[in-house]
């Protein structure tokens, strides 16, 4: 019978794809077959009892392993190579909206940085970390990314995405704005000012116009908005732009290349903010991508149901004046920059758009960055630390975990079984489930393991391996007691178990505080130590104590045979409690005072502060030969 006919039949499919066979393979490996055989086993052996027990140790195992093969183990920036990136709030701007009331006092660290996280990191799959560093820094941690990403997310960074709507001031209606505008421009100390003031109240902002993303020919760079009519003044000096009456503005680019041949790079164009509506970013409800009447890319929105009454007052109160043949220009700004200004036809309520000379990508951008909404404090525009680490530095870091998770292992495994014999090899046997798991749960839940988490990972071997080691030693008292094997081994489990709870949930405590108060590479080690500790309560006790039931009750074992270093002791432990006291308050009071003489050097850089420095070597040369 063909593989066609069993699947049509089976499955009541004409074709089994291959990735769809792998998968119910994967099903069948993982749930129904280890019950079937854990139940089959247990009546082989007659032990039905253990029926349930052993199906869910082959249940764990299969499905462990089910996942470390099917899902990729992630790894963090410090094995996998990535980008470091520290931006620091721009003070200068930030002081000057305070100024002019556009901001609060204090930032709000938690919205900045999850706005930040929400442009770049969207849907929250990717490995980004974004977090406060220092007082005025943040810092976004990139894993294992191309050159062209890493550009992207600077430009989402640097791009504060504060959105406003105003009217471009003209001479009909905003005549007191322009006047004033005229005379800051007079005074050498207010004429690179951004803002228009009179009386002590902003009437008026100057907006840089964008250009285009292409040049055209001559090299030049069109205005997204024509503004040669309106108000405009030089980005660099602040000084008013009257442009000659013999310059023919309805050739085209005929205003960019007066611009050049007068050595302006930018222009600021005059809107007017004297009134109330104070139409922003945050008044906009869904944003999403669209096409204008051409076909041309465009940004479409939605206003919230509170502002539509905002966004149509400012509409219509610039209603075009047919009679003297004036047209409002709804200005939108990103930034303090002039994307848009097309004319109010009439008055928009609930929806609109966005449109100019855009790119399909300038659109996508624009959409990410209103999407996500405006930082509460913008950030400068080129960052003041990037450090990229290189994926060789990773796998070194790589190779040399492996060696020291691979030492500890082989060492631990060996002591436990020349000391505990076999014993040791059942404590082995849970060891491997435990590792196994630890690494299958990390995959499931997509944790990223780091240079610390491999340290947690031989810990929690460690952690693991001590609930054998009460287990054993308590079945060692009960034997030279002269206790049966099997009372034995039911004492040893059951009078150990509260012991190895107690020890472990204090570990637990202190690693989820880890996790819930580090960085991320100190999450690293907390996540790996916790899944350790959590696992090992499974494998240590449960695992290891299914098999000695199974040795014991098919009389595969008379006794346990373990190493002992010495006979016999009869030490007074308890006697000598007042020098035990007396030694560890000195130890106490000696650690204190040396803290104490020490003061803030035994803190490092990371609490302290201080500058780091990075080079880069012209020639590779080993770790050994730069220490030295």
């Amino acid at each position: 019978m063909s593989l066609d006919l069993i699947s049509t039949v089976v499955l009541g499919q004409s074709w089994l794809e291959s990735s769809e066979l792998l998968t119910l393979v994967k099903l069948f490996i993982a749930i129904p077959l280890p019950i079937f055989l854990g139940t089959w086993l247990a009546k082989a052996l007659r032990l039905r009892d253990l029926g349930w027990k052993l199906s869910l140790i082959l249940f764990s195992l299969a499905i462990g392993g089910v996942f470390l093969v099917s899902y990729p183990l992630k790894l963090g920036v410090d094995l996998k190579g990535g980008v470091i990136l520290v931006y620091e709030v721009d003070r200068e701007a930030r002081q000057a909206e305070e100024a002019a009331g556009q901001a609060p006092g204090q930032i709000e660290w938690g919205h900045l940085l999850q706005r930040l996280n929400d442009r770049i990191n969207p849907s929250g799959t990717k490995e980004i970390v974004v977090r406060r560093y220092g007082e005025w820094q943040v810092e976004i941690i990139i894993p294992d990314v191309d050159t062209h990403e890493v550009e992207r997310i600077k430009k989402l960074i640097s791009t504060a995405g504060s959105l406003q709507f105003r009217i471009v001031a003209n001479s009909v209606q905003h005549g007191d704005a322009i006047q004033a505008a005229i005379r800051q421009a007079e005074d050498p100390a207010k004429r690179r000012s951004k803002y228009v003031l009179q009386d002590g109240r902003e009437i008026g902002y100057w907006a840089r116009v964008g250009r285009e993303v292409n040049e055209v020919r001559g090299g030049i760079r069109p205005l997204k908005v024509n503004v040669a009519t309106d108000t405009i003044r030089n980005a660099a000096t602040g000084e008013l732009i009257q442009l000659p009456s013999t310059l023919r503005l309805d050739q085209e680019y005929a205003f960019e290349q007066w611009l050049k041949e007068q050595g302006i790079q930018d222009v600021d164009v005059l809107m007017y903010s004297g009134d109330t509506h104070n139409v922003t970013g945050e008044d906009l409800g869904m944003v999403s991508r669209g096409y204008d009447e051409v076909a041309r890319p465009c940004v479409l929105f939605n206003m919230k149901a509170a502002a539509a009454g905002k966004m149509g007052g400012l509409t219509g109160d610039n209603l075009p004046d047919e009679q003297r043949g004036q047209y409002s220009l709804l200005g939108i700004m990103l930034d303090g920059t002039l994307l848009s200004a097309p004319r109010v036809m009439s008055t928009i309520t609930d929806s609109g758009r966005i449109t100019g000379q855009f790119t399909q990508e300038e659109v996508d951008f624009l959409v990410g960055i209103l999407q996500a909404g405006s930082l509460p404090a913008a950030l400068k525009k080129v960052p003041i630390a990037e450090n990229t680490i290189g994926a060789i530095v990773g796998d070194e870091m790589i190779r040399r975990g492996k060696w020291a998770a691979g030492l500890s292992l082989a060492s631990t495994f060996l002591f436990m079984i020349l000391w505990y014999r076999f014993s040791g090899i059942v404590a082995s046997f849970a060891l491997a489930i435990n590792l196994l798991l630890t690494l299958a749960v990390m995959k499931l839940l997509g944790a990223p393991l780091t240079l610390p988490g491999l340290a947690g990972l031989v810990l929690s071997v460690g952690m693991a391996v001590d609930a054998n080691v009460l287990v054993y030693e308590r079945m060692r008292e009960e034997l030279e007691r002269g206790a049966a094997l099997r009372m034995a081994i039911r004492n040893g489990f059951d009078r150990a178990t509260v012991t190895i709870i107690d020890s472990n949930l204090t570990t637990l405590v202190t690693a989820l505080v880890m996790y819930v108060i580090g960085t991320d590479q100190i999450r690293g080690f907390a996540i790996t130590l916790t899944l350790g500790i959590v696992i090992s309560m499974y494998t240590a006790v449960f695992c290891t104590r299914v098999v000695f039931d199974i040795w014991d009750r098919k009389r595969l074992i008379s006794t346990l045979r373990m190493t002992k270093l010495f006979g016999v002791t009869n030490i007074n432990f308890l006697g000598q409690k007042y020098i035990a006291i007396a030694a560890s308050v000195t130890f106490i009071v000696v650690g204190l005072v040396a803290c104490g003489v020490r003061g803030k050097q035994i803190f490092d850089i990371d609490f302290l502060g201080g500058t780091s420095v990075t080079m880069v070597l012209k020639d590779p040369a080993q770790e050994r030969d730069i220490r030295s």
